[in-house]
């Protein structure tokens, strides 16, 4: 006899407030503008957006795990620098069966580390990892695009070796590829 459990955790951002509701087997917390502060650096900060948590079991290890965030911006200061970046139709999901999990990423990051500009990620072949086994996918490609069409593409060619390779001018011919052990990135 099997049985499916699920559940959806809503995370936003409420000045002031923090609101949490369960419906229909779903939670959501929400804030917006909520200022945090960190007194012994000096820093404080404001976010602004929405999660979306959610899980399903069918099995102790069999399911599927999923976070996303519609828009999602947050803005800081520390050592007396202001920061912003912000994440818009973000998504990561995590597929599990009793050997493998399986992840797939998409989303634009803005960020003033990046200048003002944005990556865009995305998972064109899924990453899979055994478990038990593995550290580190044996499969799976992801790609991140700036916003003047550049790639670096990520290619697992085992649980042990990662291949990168990068398309400064976006013509889809690699400037550069290095193949490195998947430990180098941890």
């Amino acid at each position: 006899m099997s049985s499916t459990s699920s559940w959806r955790l809503r995370l936003g951002i409420v000045v002031g407030a923090v609101v949490v509701l369960v419906a229909g087997g779903s939670s959501a917390l929400g804030f917006v503008g909520a200022p945090v502060y960190e007194s012994s650096f000096g820093s404080s900060g404001t976010a602004n957006g929405q999660f979306t948590l959610s899980s399903t079991r069918t099995a102790c290890s069999t399911g599927t795990d999923s976070i996303s965030a519609s828009t999602f911006a947050e803005t800081f200061t520390a050592a007396g620098a202001t920061r912003s970046r912000s994440l818009v139709g973000y998504s990561a999901t995590v597929a599990m069966t009793p050997t493998q999990s399986t992840t797939t990423l998409a989303g634009t990051i803005t960020s003033t580390a990046l200048n003002g500009g944005s990556l865009t990620i995305t998972t064109p072949t899924p990453f899979v990892r055994a478990y038990n086994t593995e550290t580190f996918p044996h499969a799976g490609v992801g790609v991140a695009t700036g916003a003047n069409g550049g790639k670096v593409t990520v290619t697992a060619l085992s649980s042990t070796t990662v291949r990168v390779d990068l398309d400064s001018n976006g013509d889809g011919t690699p400037e550069a590829t290095v193949t490195k052990p998947w430990s180098t990135f941890e």
